[in-house]
């Protein structure tokens, strides 16, 4: 079954300040998105509303037509910047914790990325390095058969041997029947993983274009329209 999200009138604010303004967006499966800006303009907060973590003040999200309800909570899995591990716990203890966690948990396809990503099932998560610890966080993001795949910022502050990493387990892990956003401000290192591209100015969509577009019929590659975009922005 195919997946559709419908963002409509959506806002959201932090006190005084609107981060998401009178946003309208129509994510399909069988596409990548790439939610692209600069820090600050509303990326995370908008994946945080589509996963049910923020409440908007106005708008509506729409999963299959209808209402973001709390059990489409199982249809979403996401990438967070904080770990949703113990430190106690060592690599295959997350694996378990997932696995008896999430119904559509895959141990098998988990068993091959931990070994592809080459961590060590009984290394304790606390001594992993950074780029270690993103590699396991994506393991267990993308182990879940889900239809919505949300990964917020997944490259941040990594090292490039896990960026390169990371890359090719996403674009290996992409599926037909699903959804998934990106959110990044390193455009020129998930550029090749995007289908449509969407770029975020003040919590506003400034453009929305398709990656092929760009780079046949524009002739420039999605760094470089990201970059035009916002100079004139």
């Amino acid at each position: 079954m195919n997946t559709r999200i419908e963002i409509a009138n959506l806002q959201k604010r932090y006190g005084r300040k609107v981060v998401i303004q009178d946003m309208d967006l129509i994510l399909e499966s069988g596409k990548v998105y790439g939610l692209l800006g600069p820090n600050g303009q509303g990326k995370t907060t908008l994946i945080k509303c589509i996963a049910g973590l923020l409440t908007p003040e106005k708008g509506q999200i729409l999963i299959n037509g209808e209402m973001r309800e709390t059990r489409h909570k199982g249809m979403i899995s996401m990438l967070a910047d904080k770990d949703l591990f113990y430190k106690w716990m060592t690599v295959q203890d997350t694996i378990n914790f997932y696995d008896t966690f999430f119904e559509d948990f895959d141990r098998a396809d988990s068993e091959e990325l931990i070994r592809f990503m080459e961590l060590v099932p009984q290394e304790k998560v606390e001594k992993l390095s950074k780029g270690m610890k993103a590699r396991l966080k994506l393991v267990l993001v993308l182990s879940r058969k889900a239809k919505i795949y949300l990964l917020d910022e997944p490259l941040s502050g990594i090292d490039p041997v896990s960026r390169e990493k990371i890359v090719e387990t996403i674009l290996d892990r992409i599926r037909e029947d699903a959804i998934m956003v990106i959110s990044s401000h390193m455009v020129h290192a998930i550029e090749s993983l995007l289908d449509e591209v969407i770029l975020l100015s003040n919590g506003k969509i400034i453009a929305k274009e398709e990656a092929e577009v760009i780079r046949s019929e524009k002739g420039i590659s999605i760094d470089d329209y990201y970059l035009e975009v916002f100079r004139h922005a």
